[in-house]
């Protein structure tokens, strides 16, 4: 089961890893899922990785042109801190979201840093967090 995990992992993380262009393929909402919802099925999805590699992970909420919602691929962060993917031009950003990456008794992950809400603040924009305890802010 660990190695099964394992791989499952590592193709992620390659997934993750790639180089975006500038005209990114998005990640679309199934149809009639809200926001948070939304936002809480793409964190859920990078805990393994974010885990197994103890780095963030994180990118952007977006409405597309029609009303529905789409995300950024993920961005593979560091232990700490995490810059998502531009978002392409004809998409409107409503939200971040970041991972907090692995347990660790001195990184107090369970709650959104200063740092973290004053960047969504600056941008305008919601933002949705996970913590390796399974929290959901």
């Amino acid at each position: 089961m660990k190695f099964v995990l394992s791989i499952a992992a590592a193709l992620m993380v390659s997934a993750c890893q790639a180089e975006a262009p500038r005209d990114i393929e998005v990640i679309k909402a199934p149809a009639g899922m809200s926001e948070v919802e939304f936002a809480k099925a793409t964190l859920n999805r990078l805990q393994t990785v974010s885990f197994a590699n103890n780095r963030e992970y994180c990118g952007y909420i977006l409405r597309a042109p029609d009303g529905t919602l789409a995300a950024t691929p993920a961005s593979k962060g560091k232990v700490s801190s995490c810059r998502g993917t531009e978002a392409p031009e004809e998409y409107l950003v409503v939200a971040s979201y970041h991972t907090h990456g692995a347990f660790e008794y001195d990184t107090p992950a369970e709650f959104p840093s200063v740092g973290d809400v004053e960047a969504d603040e600056a941008e305008g924009v919601d933002g949705y967090i996970s913590t390796p305890g399974g929290r959901f802010w």
